[in-house]
């Protein structure tokens, strides 16, 4: 009996665990991080291995993804969402598109969405159809189609603080009639960008403003010390 009930303790010891995950920092270290909390708290960080030193690991500061992703994807804000926030008494607004690096070089789908604007706030990723390359770029731009450009380089980390760059993003966004907003993998950086935009332009909640972004995009998901920075701002524009 004693041997049984040893048994189920160390089972639901090693269960207390289920929750915890394995992140990169910027540095390429590896912490240990408890997601259990309610409210998305990040708690008892924890280094377990410098990566590069003795593993050979690469930090990326951004989600890999291999799959094939070209497409942009208009976010389509409702009627009754244009009547609330700055936009009251005036109908026009940016059209809004999310969408991966694949897409901010697919010049057929710019084209297609008459897209003359690109928010890149991945790591490393080239602007491809600005003046300055719109002939030799390895898209083959024939139409000199040139494309204004704002290049935030951000990293796709729970440490980083994404929020000290929503001001210079809004005001290039601001100045928009259609913007593709893309980072890496288009699922954490981008769309944490345009949640927060979402959420100042139309005064809209969070979850509310993820619901709607997830109806054109269903693969967004800001990483979870994004998310704690959304929750905040969102408290601090009073929407909940």
């Amino acid at each position: 009996m004693n041997k049984l009930l040893e048994d189920i303790n160390k089972k639901k010891k090693n269960m207390n665990h289920v929750n915890d995950t394995i992140v990169t920092s910027v540095d390429g270290k590896k912490y240990k991080v408890d997601l259990s909390g309610h409210d998305h708290d990040l708690k008892n960080n924890e280094l377990i291995v410098p990566s590069s030193s003795n593993r050979g690991d690469i930090s990326y500061g951004f989600v890999v993804d291999t799959k094939p992703d070209d497409k942009v994807y208009q976010v389509i804000i409702p009627n009754h969402w244009l009547s609330s926030g700055s936009i009251s008494g005036n109908n026009s607004y940016c059209k809004l598109y999310i969408g991966s690096q694949d897409a901010a070089a697919n010049l057929n789908e710019l084209q297609l969405n008459n897209i003359k604007s690109i928010l890149n706030v991945g790591y490393g990723i080239p602007n491809h159809f600005e003046r300055t390359n719109s002939h030799s770029n390895s898209n083959h731009n024939n139409n000199d189609y040139v494309i204004s450009y704002l290049n935030i380089d951000m990293y796709d980390d729970v440490t980083y603080n994404i929020r000290d760059q929503f001001n210079s993003c809004f005001e290039f966004i601001e100045k928009q009639t259609s913007i593709l907003i893309h980072c890496n993998a288009g699922i954490s950086r981008s769309s944490t960008i345009l949640l927060a935009y979402m959420m100042n332009k139309f005064k809209k909640p969070l979850q509310e403003c993820l619901s709607l972004v997830r109806e054109s995009r269903s693969c967004v998901k800001p990483n979870q010390g994004f998310l704690k920075q959304l929750e905040e701002y969102e408290k601090t524009l009073k929407l909940r």
